[in-house]
């Protein structure tokens, strides 16, 4: 994420953005975050970032974020999703001060447990 001032340029890693996911994923109550598996192989691989089931695409001067999570039985999954989406674009623009293209939301499982 690449932030022009009037001084010059300000970059901002994917890891940063990532962790800042990170934690707005953790302050939702029902839902988990997906780890491992094919895809973070892929990832690695390709010129996205991906960590905990987080990918973060760059498209020119557009960000866009994929959360892969888990939900736990009994929460109202659009209910979560939508919070979920919210709180991660809320919080990455209050941060970082640059805009957010969309926040992709994929249920993979439910944790019965």
């Amino acid at each position: 994420m690449m932030i022009q001032t009037s001084e010059g340029k300000v970059s901002i890693s994917n890891q940063v953005i990532t962790k800042i996911a990170e934690k707005a994923l953790r302050d939702i109550e029902g839902i988990r975050v997906v780890t491992g598996g094919l895809n973070d192989m892929l990832s690695q691989l390709s010129s996205s970032r991906q960590s905990k089931g987080i990918t973060i695409h760059r498209l020119d001067a557009v960000t866009n974020v994929e959360l892969r999570i888990i939900v736990d039985y009994g929460v109202k999954i659009h209910h979560v999703c939508r919070e979920l989406q919210q709180r991660v674009k809320n919080l990455i623009e209050n941060i970082t001060g640059s805009s957010i293209g969309e926040i992709f939301v994929k249920v993979e499982g439910i944790a019965l447990d």
